[in-house]
């Protein structure tokens, strides 16, 4: 009787550790949240405004840059982007080029729409930017505009972290799921 009460305490604890509850879930990253000053993640991106973009992507941070490779199928049509102090680089397989000094307005050029990148490489780690104003909601918040919200969670190797993502404003819709966090 010890035995299966512990296994299913076991497994409750385990499915929690998955899939938390979303507004305890927040509250534990958007309170209680590991500073990470680097990070990487690989998954899927699908943006939705007058068109539509759904790519392979993965997602290096550190302190000082972001670095996303994007791919379709199979690898196909494999972009890197850098944005950093400097700007915005583009490598299409042939070495990186420097093509502009904002790294939204370049990413609205290229993908149709407009993503604050700065804001999107934390509201990933699932907590709104700290200098700014924001709105809590059941299972995320509302800031700059977008409304941040996360389905799942799931327990990673850097502590709990977001599973999938969904970000909206206006008529834009992006979903981000992490298959792999890593530092």
């Amino acid at each position: 009787m010890a035995r299966a009460s512990l296994l299913i305490m076991v497994f409750y604890l385990f499915g929690c550790a998955k899939q938390p509850p979303s507004s305890i879930a927040f509250k534990q990253q958007g309170r209680e949240a590991i500073e990470l000053s680097h990070w990487f993640f690989r998954g899927r991106i699908l943006v939705k405004s007058e068109g539509v973009v759904n790519a392979n992507i993965q997602w290096r941070h550190t302190v000082d840059s972001e670095l996303l490779s994007l791919s379709g199928p199979l690898g196909f049509g494999k972009k890197k982007i850098l944005v950093n102090e400097y700007g915005v680089s583009l490598d299409e397989g042939e070495g990186f080029q420097t093509i502009a000094s904002n790294g939204d307005d370049f990413i609205a050029q290229q993908f149709g729409v407009f993503v604050p990148m700065k804001a999107l490489s934390v509201w990933i780690t699932g907590r709104p930017l700290i200098a700014k104003d924001y709105v809590v909601l059941p299972n995320g918040f509302e800031q700059l505009g977008w409304k941040i919200i996360y389905d799942r969670y799931k327990a990673t190797s850097i502590g709990l972290m977001p599973h999938k993502l969904k970000a909206s404003k206006d008529k834009m819709k992006l979903t981000l799921i992490v298959e792999h966090w890593g530092k």
